[in-house]
């Protein structure tokens, strides 16, 4: 009910996502692009891989391929495998492995290199345009006035969401 409402489907987001209800039972959706660096903590059985799955469903329903690529880490195998069907459209996915969900610690590390890497792609990508966030960099890619160099190919950038699950673990074999 919360995906179908129209708070959520109206929602002027960038990237929108639902997280259930308020106490008088209107949905409540908020942006991931304002929470750069999101942690979901708590004890066991205490709800964090539906909320890890409710804001993948979120954008998933609410975005297209080309707006949003997402880098999955599980180490426990358990939680998002379900998610390896979307390898053709909704994952970022590596021609070095093997996998379309991160499993091993040993990849998860070399994937996380990666996308430091490619971040600093991404901010000189911007600071070649002149903005300061992906949205503005496409809407600049879109309108046309952005000019290509031989140092700068300008095309339209997915935002990169990258979800891991059970970090501590992670950290604890993958320091």
């Amino acid at each position: 009910s919360v995906l179908n409402s129209t708070k959520f489907r109206e929602a002027k987001a960038n990237l929108p996502i639902a997280l259930g209800k308020t106490i008088s039972g209107e949905g409540y959706t908020d942006d991931l692009a304002k929470m750069p660096h999101l942690l979901i903590a708590g004890s066991t059985g205490s709800g964090k891989s539906v909320g890890i799955n409710t804001i993948l469903a979120s954008l998933l329903f609410r975005l297209h391929p080309s707006d949003v690529k997402f880098i999955i880490i599980d180490p426990k195998k358990i939680e998002l495998t379900q998610y390896a069907k979307l390898k053709h459209h909704f994952l970022a996915v590596s021609p070095d492995f093997n996998q379309e969900i991160i499993t091993s610690p040993e990849n998860a590390v070399s994937v996380l290199r990666g996308v430091e890497i490619e971040m600093e792609k991404r901010y000189d990508r911007l600071a070649a345009a002149g903005v300061r966030n992906i949205n503005d960099y496409n809407e600049r890619v879109k309108s046309g006035r952005l000019k290509n160099t031989p140092e700068t190919v300008h095309q339209k950038m997915p935002y990169l969401i990258v979800v891991i699950d059970e970090l501590a673990d992670l950290m604890m074999t993958a320091a």
